[in-house]
């Protein structure tokens, strides 16, 4: 079947897959680097690599948004959550915060009772806009593992 005739349906169940898969990843990256270094060691070090890896995905955002001759403001970041696995939209007037829902990561974390372990993995929002403009911090005002909601309101605004 190629890329033209998959439906919609099937491919949202595709990105949902990869994102099901990257969450196993990385609950199993943060286990074991807990198992061989202790739990404070191991977690410090997942730590490192998520912060590493936001780092990376902001500095793509800096380059794009660089080429397109724009300001690295909240408003130029180009999206990087796949919109057929995430649901974001705007929580109010204020365009520098949303609100993401149905997060597939979490659903699995909390399946495997490791939802300590799996919000280490959303450093990456904070790791990608200190990456992107250092004049920008980002903070997880409501965060579903932490907060028990279905839903994580991300903020980001210049740092004061």
């Amino acid at each position: 079947m190629s890329e033209e005739t998959i439906g919609r349906s099937a491919a949202k169940e595709q990105v949902l897959l990869a994102l099901r898969r990257l969450a196993f990843y990385h609950a199993t990256m943060v286990e074991v680097l807990r198992e061989k270094l202790g739990d404070e060691k191991g977690r410090a070090l997942a730590h490192d690599v998520v912060d590493r890896y936001g780092r990376k995905i902001g500095a793509a955002a800096r380059a794009r948004t660089d080429a397109a001759g724009l300001e690295p403001t909240p408003q130029n970041y180009s999206e990087d959550l796949p919109w057929l696995g995430f649901n974001a939209e705007r929580v109010s007037d204020d365009p520098r915060t949303s609100r993401v829902t149905g997060c597939p990561l979490a659903k699995v974390w909390t399946e495997l009772g490791c939802e300590e372990d799996g919000a280490l993995y959303c450093w990456v929002d904070q790791a990608k806009f200190d990456e992107y403009n250092p004049d920008l911090v980002c903070e997880h005002a409501v965060h579903c593992l932490r907060d028990g909601k279905g839903y994580c309101d991300v903020v980001v605004k210049p740092k004061k």
